[in-house]
C-alpha cells in the first residue's frame, strides 16, 4: 500500500508491529530463538523505523524470503 500511495498508514503499521511481536514471543517460548529475533527486530522496525540503521537491518536477513525459508528448514528439522 505505501508504495502505492506513497503515504505511511501509521494504524496498519502499528498491527504489524504487533503481529511480529506477538510471533517473536511465541517462538521464542517454542525455543525456535534465531526465528524469534529475527521476528523481533521486525516487529520493532515496524514500531520504530528509525530504531535500526539500514546496515544492521541488512546483516539481520529479516527479509520474508529468508524468514520464510528459515521457518520450512526449521519445521522439516522438527517433522524428522
Amino acid at each position: 500500500r505505501l508504495h502505492d500511495s506513497g503515504k505511511r498508514d501509521h494504524e496498519i503499521e502499528r498491527n504489524l508491529a504487533v503481529l511480529w511481536t506477538e510471533l517473536a514471543f511465541t517462538l521464542e517460548d517454542l525455543g525456535l530463538n534465531k526465528l524469534a529475533k529475527r521476528c523481533q527486530i521486525k516487529g520493532r522496525h515496524w514500531a520504530d523505523p528509525g530504531h535500526y540503521d539500514n546496515d544492521f537491518l541488512e546483516k539481520s536477513d529479516t527479509s520474508l524470503e529468508r524468514m520464510e525459508k528459515l521457518a520450512r528448514d526449521m519445521l522439516a528439522e522438527i517433522r524428522r
